[in-house]
């Protein structure tokens, strides 16, 4: 019966304890990071009173499609704002958050004319969608200005988000006007979104190329291989091949620590076509190893082949390195191109000129 008792004594004690401790252990984490406001505008982003301008919502997390710009309806800090007569029309905040818990609020314009009485804003956020419907008339509901719309954890994985929908029918007699939106609390944002495609003679970031015709800086290294203009690759740039066994062409993004998704371009070239190249991609302190068949007729199909995601240390050597192990012979070529890299990626500076 003692013994009973001390089990069951021990088990009460367990379920009280352990909560309380990760509860503690939660409250530390969220203590190491720094206390943040981060407002997303049309054209802009500002963190805790810094602004950086951002006109094309590149990296902003600013997505209004089809919305209309307004400079007359001033929005918060007397900036632009947007409207839409049209049902459906969705304005998105992408605050790209970390691991944590944020306090979300919306700038509600002061303009009464036709305003919207019923939009609905939901709050995508670790899994699961939360929904609130607002009333943007200025008379009604809660006053002009900042609206708090609670607090919120979001996980750091995926696609996190608040969306504004207007939710009445398309009519001009009703307009949805729509500002910022205000994150607060211990929190940080990753990086945003970016895709570095490296190719022989040059780098692409989000589309903008910079030539780098003797791979200077771009993380390209092709020791013995020929060049081949005829053969076309990405972007309709050269290409590379050769016949040698134990050939190697590295590509090093040199990225900060993060997880991208690499994708390897293989070529739309039938003759002579490796069935069995190595690729290898090191990262954070391992190496995966995959074969590629290089035969347009044969596995994956010709264009971007999806290589997986994989965690970097931010250690510059970490790179995506392809081999021949065909013997070598003139029968069989070993040609390559490009490599992407794609994520909430960073990279480092490029090394100092020896």
């Amino acid at each position: 019966m003692v013994k009973r008792k001390l089990f069951f004594f021990i088990v009460f004690m367990l379920t009280i304890v352990v909560p309380f401790s990760l509860i503690g252990i939660r409250a530390a984490y969220a203590e190491t990071l720094p206390y943040q406001t981060i407002i997303i505008d049309d054209g802009s982003i500002k963190i805790n009173d810094v602004v950086t301008p951002d006109a094309g919502n590149e990296n902003n997390g600013y997505a209004a499609p089809n919305w209309t710009t307004s400079t007359g309806v001033k929005g918060y800090d007397l900036s632009s704002t947007k409207y839409t007569s049209t049902a459906g029309r969705t304005i998105t905040w992408n605050p790209r958050l970390e691991a944590g818990t944020a306090k979300i609020s919306f700038y509600k314009l002061d303009w009464a004319d036709k305003a919207d009485s019923n939009v609905k804003i939901e709050i995508v956020h670790n899994g699961t969608t939360d929904v609130v419907f607002m009333d943007l008339r200025p008379s009604s509901g809660e006053p002009a200005g900042w609206v708090d719309l609670g607090e919120y954890y979001f996980s750091g994985v995926g696609e996190e988000f608040v969306q504004l929908t207007r939710s009445t029918s398309t009519t001009n007699t009703i307009l949805t006007r729509a500002d910022a939106v205000k994150f607060e609390g211990n929190i940080e944002q990753k990086e945003p979104h970016k895709t570095i495609i490296i190719d022989d003679g040059s780098l692409t970031i989000d589309h903008v190329v910079t030539v780098d015709t003797g791979n200077t800086n771009n993380g390209f290294s092709a020791p013995y291989w020929t060049t081949s203009a005829g053969v076309k690759g990405y972007n309709n740039s050269s290409s590379k091949y050769t016949d040698a066994v134990g050939r190697t062409i590295t590509w090093n993004p040199r990225l900060e620590a993060g997880t991208a998704r690499i994708s390897f371009y293989k070529l739309d070239w039938a003759d002579k076509a490796d069935s069995n190249v190595k690729i290898e991609i090191v990262h954070n302190g391992i190496t995966d190893v995959k074969f590629l068949d290089l035969r347009p007729s044969s596995g994956p199909s010709t264009g971007w082949v999806d290589l997986g995601e994989y965690e970097f240390s931010g250690d510059d050597s970490e790179f995506v390195r392809l081999t021949r192990t065909q013997p070598s012979t003139g029968t069989i070529i070993t040609r390559a191109d490009a490599v992407k890299f794609e994520g909430n990626i960073r990279q480092q500076a490029p090394p100092l000129p020896r």
